[in-house]
């Protein structure tokens, strides 16, 4: 069973056991409903089948019920901003066509702005910045043509703007939320440079470099691909919350700076879709001696992202014995979350990084 097929079972297994008795519910009456229904009046046959399609339309707005509810709400603020677009741009601009573009444009920002969401990698909801957007817009062109600007053109480079505006807090608003100062340190040095390579060379695993800014991680793959991602943890993770209890460090939560590690350091795209997955080596053990897997959630859906912790200090080593043993906890314990690697992914790998200069063979 592959990784995709497991985290589905997964989901559907967590829906089941949060609202089985619901289901079971809704599944007996529609059985007995439309039993009843193709006992009585066999030529009403569709309404069996529209209960069917029920059923599975409430176990799936079960799963999504968070998405549905953003979506819903983003859907009212569009309509209303519309709404208001065209009164407001009717009363400010009764003789040209501002009030049209402006409307116009509402329509415009959200379903250009909710595509350019899906070009973009990003770790935080798009319907919260969509909604964002929105006001925004509706806002700056409201602001602008009361100061005496055309209506018309205000609405119009306005869209731009909102583009503009959607894709860097898109992209880069999670930044201030992650609090990178009060996390895990990713460790920069020449020793890893030197060790990492080699200890993955021993595990039977190739190497790139990956550099991005400040950051500095290292993508290893065989038949399935690992970002070794090295920090120094200065105390063991922990955990905060009551009813949801979350993944800390420092007191913490942990899990908006492992999103914004994951989609904005794994090259995705540059990599052909592999599957990566994201794996911190504590170079100062301080989280254990034993591999481990820690569940992220992604905004915007019911799915979780593995995310592993290996002990790392031996990497911080040249000592051939240690290297040999670095890198040997992750295939037994993490293959089972990611997908093997197709041939093109895996010359995708080949071709990827600053790291032309590692020689494997040196490694071995």
């Amino acid at each position: 069973m592959s990784s995709k097929q497991s985290k589905l079972r997964v989901m559907l297994s967590e829906v089941f056991q949060a609202n089985g008795l619901l289901i079971t519910i809704f599944t007996c009456v529609a059985i007995v409903f439309g039993g009843f229904t193709l006992i009585e009046s066999p030529e009403r046959w569709w309404v069996a089948v529209v209960l069917v399609g029920a059923v599975f339309a409430a176990i799936f707005l079960l799963i999504n019920a968070t998405i549905v509810i953003k979506v819903l709400l983003s859907l009212a603020v569009l309509l209303l901003t519309a709404a208001f677009a065209f009164q407001g741009g009717a009363t400010l601009d009764p003789n040209d066509s501002g009030a049209f573009i402006w409307l116009f444009g509402t329509f415009v920002v959200y379903f250009g702005s909710l595509a350019i969401s899906y070009l973009i990698s990003s770790g935080q909801s798009r319907w919260s910045i969509l909604i964002l957007t929105e006001f925004a817009y509706f806002v700056g062109v409201f602001v602008l043509t009361m100061l005496g600007l055309s209506l018309t053109w205000t609405a119009a480079a306005g869209i731009l703007t909102a583009f503009v505006f959607f894709g860097l807090v898109y992209r880069f608003g999670s930044r201030s939320r992650t609090a990178e100062d009060d996390m895990p340190q990713n460790v920069v040095s020449e020793v890893l440079d030197y060790s990492l390579p080699r200890a993955a060379a021993f595990a039977g695993l190739k190497t790139r470099r990956l550099a991005d800014g400040d950051k500095k991680a290292f993508i290893v793959w065989s038949d399935r691909a690992y970002l070794i991602y090295p920090v120094k943890l200065e105390q063991a993770l922990g955990s905060i919350g009551r009813k949801k209890v979350q993944l800390s460090y420092k007191g913490k939560s942990v899990n908006p700076w492992l999103r914004h590690l994951n989609f904005t350091l794994i090259p995705h795209r540059k990599s052909r879709g592999a599957d990566i997955m994201l794996v911190l080596a504590d170079t100062s053990n301080a989280n254990g001696t034993e591999a481990k897997t820690i569940g992220v959630s992604v905004p915007d859906s019911k799915a979780v992202v593995p995310v592993g912790i290996i002990p790392g200090k031996l990497l911080l080593s040249r000592d051939e014995p240690a290297l040999k043993k670095a890198l040997m906890q992750l295939e037994p314990n993490f293959a089972d979350f990611t997908d093997t690697l197709s041939e093109k992914q895996k010359q995708a790998l080949e071709d990827f990084g600053d790291a032309k200069d590692i020689v494997e063979d040196e490694a071995k």
